[in-house]
């Protein structure tokens, strides 16, 4: 499903963010990528969404090879992976129903799909009663559960997140994992990153350590 195979990334300057990391994570696994802040964590997710390419070594995600990806088959490559932001990205000037079936709309499914599936998600991430508000009139939670079912709605099979509860408190923290145990249990991948060490404590998952760009450990 996800694959990393001694993988460098130089960014200018001679940085090295990412530093021959092999990684294997499966169909269905749920992992956390941990480290500092500066060990390499947005790098690699950013690799792994092809936002930016690998220096050398192999990366392959979803059947694809993106070492050889061709622009106009990243969009469809997009549409295998959901992305949840810390900062949640939600569109202000629209209301949560239409931030969830953005992209939904982008791929132009039918408005009987869209009312569907959204509404489903919305159902599913407590949010139904609220779907005519706009982000401003929710609470940090909310917001990232909203961003949770927008990442979901066109069905991925892999689910990343960076630092996804990172401006919540705890026990919103606890709320916004259990969604992702949900959509774990259903079959996703989902691959999070985080330096939350108490959070992850409280799961017995997989983790892998990443520092100054390698992996340390990677714990079953």
């Amino acid at each position: 499903m996800i694959s990393f195979l001694h993988t460098y990334k130089v960014y200018q300057g001679n940085v090295i963010a990412l530093r021959d990391v092999s990684l294997q994570v499966d169909k269905g696994e749920f992992v956390y990528l941990t480290g500092p802040s500066g060990a390499g964590k947005t790098t690699l997710f950013r690799l792994l969404s092809a936002y930016d390419r690998c220096s050398s070594g192999q990366i392959t995600v979803a059947n694809y090879n993106l070492n050889k990806i061709k622009p106009h088959d990243i969009p469809k490559f997009r549409r295998s992976i959901g992305v949840v932001y810390q900062d949640f990205r939600l569109l202000k000037d629209r209301n949560i129903f239409a931030n969830v079936a953005l992209p939904l709309q982008v791929q132009s499914e039918s408005q009987h799909l869209i009312q569907s599936r959204v509404s489903t998600l919305l159902e599913q991430v407590g949010l139904m009663a609220k779907s005519h508000f706009y982000p401003s009139q929710l609470s940090g939670g909310e917001q990232q559960r909203v961003a949770i079912a927008r990442a979901l709605v066109h069905q991925p099979s892999i689910v990343i997140a960076d630092e996804p509860t990172g401006n919540l408190d705890s026990d919103l923290s606890r709320e916004i994992m259990n969604l992702f145990d949900q959509v774990s249990a259903q079959g996703t991948t989902v691959f999070i990153a985080t330096h939350d060490q108490e959070l992850i404590r409280t799961k017995a998952r997989r983790v892998v350590r990443i520092q100054s760009g390698s992996i340390l450990r990677d714990e079953k």
